[in-house]
């Protein structure tokens, strides 16, 4: 599977250049060689006013069907709703280009049932219509401008047709899977109704801790990535409530039975049992054997988290006890706080953050979980 994901990046620029070539040939077009320059320029401001439609889409199909703005974010930039106003906060994550949340409807039903569809796939099918409507543009234009207009099309195709047509692509199941899985399983319908919740509320401040446990209650074993996200909010809740050693052991079980769990989050329990290890044990041995090089590369497409974050602290304070290295982790942390766009996970962060610093200290010794 590995193979086929590579061999398909690689393909990728070849698909583009035939679905452009494919569409100028169409259109009777012809390209002088000087005009090659503009066409990679077009590319990329392609992507990224693709990437502004893709989400504008979602955002228009969630109010469409009762949705709350949450936050939209292009690149590392992201706009969210706070307390009634609208902030601008930095954060990323890896292998996307931008996301708009939004806050569903509140349900009255045991099934969670809401609308879903129009949210999910507003993205891909606003890509397709603006597209549709480069290539008419097209048409009527001249060169080279018609050419600028078909490149901005194929991208447009492109991008609405990889996340319409059902698709797990790294690991991550794009919009048109995501509504197949709600479509078929209630469970999933529920859990994704919870994910969206849970990301509104932490946004306006709330803690993990805070929110309904029914949420996570009898969530059963990971039949998909929605699934998988629940069992990461039961960690989640447990390490807000300073249940070290139970979030630890929960950890475990997870990772010892991951299901479709999405493999992002599963490097992510990783990352967090090697925090457990070195705020306890701290065996050397076993710290270079968890923290591999497949864990470092992971961590380093979310590397703006506070969770891993805090990871790195420790990594500096206590097994590399490189006290500058620590302090500039450290920094690192306070300066993403103040960026971080869901508050509510501030506050547990903030607590084993202390933890790391207690376990820093030379009189210190034995475990700094909570029981």
């Amino acid at each position: 599977m590995d193979t086929l994901r590579k061999t398909i990046k690689k393909l990728l620029p070849f698909f583009f250049g035939g679905l452009i070539g494919l569409l100028l040939s169409l259109l009777n077009i012809r390209i002088p060689f000087f005009h090659l320059m503009m066409i990679f320029a077009a590319y990329i401001g392609a992507v990224i006013f693709h990437i502004v439609v893709h989400e504008a889409g979602h955002m228009i199909g969630g109010w469409l069907t009762g949705y709350k703005f949450v936050l939209f974010r292009v690149g590392s930039l992201a706009l969210i709703r706070h307390n009634h106003t609208f902030q601008f906060k930095r954060y990323r994550i890896g292998g996307t280009g931008g996301q708009c949340l939004m806050e569903p409807p509140n349900v009255h039903n045991e099934d969670h049932r809401f609308p879903f569809y129009l949210y999910n796939l507003g993205g891909g099918l606003l890509n397709i219509f603006i597209s549709t409507l480069f290539v008419v543009w097209a048409w009527h234009t001249p060169v080279p401008v018609s050419v600028v207009l078909i490149v901005f099309a194929a991208i447009g195709f492109f991008l609405g047709a990889t996340n319409l047509i059902p698709l797990t692509l790294s690991g991550i199941s794009n919009d048109g899977r995501n509504v197949l899985s709600c479509a078929k399983d209630t469970r999933t319908h529920r859990a994704t109704w919870i994910q969206l919740k849970y990301a509104a509320l932490t946004t306006q401040g709330v803690r993990q801790r805070d929110m309904p446990e029914a949420w996570i209650s009898d969530i059963g074993d990971i039949s998909n990535e929605a699934i998988g996200f629940l069992h990461c909010l039961q960690y989640d809740r447990l390490m807000d409530n300073e249940e070290g050693q139970a979030a630890r052991i929960l950890a475990s079980a997870i990772l010892s039975n991951p299901g479709k769990m999405m493999t992002l989050h599963q490097y992510i329990l990783q990352g967090e049992l090697l925090f457990h290890e070195l705020i306890n044990e701290n065996r050397a041995e076993e710290v270079e054997r968890m923290y591999n090089q497949a864990l470092q590369a992971v961590l380093a497409s979310v590397a703006t988290q506070l969770n891993v974050l805090r990871l790195h602290y420790a990594c500096a304070l206590l097994y590399e006890k490189d006290h500058t290295k620590a302090q500039k982790a450290l920094e690192a942390f306070n300066k993403a706080c103040a960026n971080h766009a869901f508050a509510g996970e501030i506050p547990g962060e903030l607590f084993w953050i202390q933890a790391v610093k207690n376990c820093g200290q030379p009189a210190s010794g034995g475990s700094n979980e909570s029981n």
